[in-house]
């Protein structure tokens, strides 16, 4: 079965999360986006303008490797809106439940998230200027220039893992509430 690759838009709901393993020295970019339809309603604000409103509400994981993955967790943060491209792939793990019995149940988990081959900063709202990790940049005037990170300053202040450890944890309950901008009329919405 042949696989297309998908894009997504959203916004980041928390920083992303860096990790370099210690035996491969891979590095790993995840990252969680929040993204919706935006749809025209009747409504009109106090100042005239149309309102629009979220629907069909998607949180899904991202996660990038290599030198996408330094550069994802160098350049962006909580809030940010990205565009990911990728293909979508299912984690299957079993968890042990422990039953009020004291009996163990075994249960099969699914997780289904990106691997992303691309993200981009999305640009309809911001400006942004650049620096390249092999050689020239592109800084707009009157911009600073990005100081280009490694996956060692990254790494740093964040402990190095095991093999042991790349293994999916338990999930955390899903952050709400990822931010978009609102748009006047005239205006296309941004997802």
């Amino acid at each position: 079965m042949t696989q297309l690759p998908i894009t997504i838009s959203g916004n980041l709901i928390a920083d992303p999360e860096f990790r370099q393993f210690e035996s491969s020295g891979a590095q790993l970019c995840k990252m969680r986006v929040a993204t919706s339809r935006r749809v025209r309603t009747e409504d009109k604000d106090d100042s005239g303008r149309t309102i629009w409103n979220d629907t069909d509400h998607l949180y899904i994981d991202v996660e990038c490797w290599g030198q996408l993955a330094v550069n994802a967790t160098a350049s962006l943060r909580k809030g940010f809106p990205v565009i990911a491209t990728g293909y979508l792939v299912t984690d299957v793990w079993e968890q042990v439940k422990t039953e009020e019995d004291g009996s163990e149940k075994k249960l099969t988990r699914y997780s289904t998230k990106l691997k992303a081959g691309r993200v981009a900063f999305e640009l309809s709202n911001f400006q942004v200027s650049s620096q390249r990790t092999s050689s020239n940049g592109n800084t707009p005037t009157g911009m600073e220039p990005v100081e280009v990170r490694t996956a060692t300053e990254l790494g740093a202040s964040e402990p190095r893992v095991s093999a042991e450890d790349s293994i999916t944890p338990p999930r955390k309950p899903a952050l709400v509430g990822a931010g978009v901008p609102s748009t006047s009329e005239g205006d296309t919405p941004p997802f």
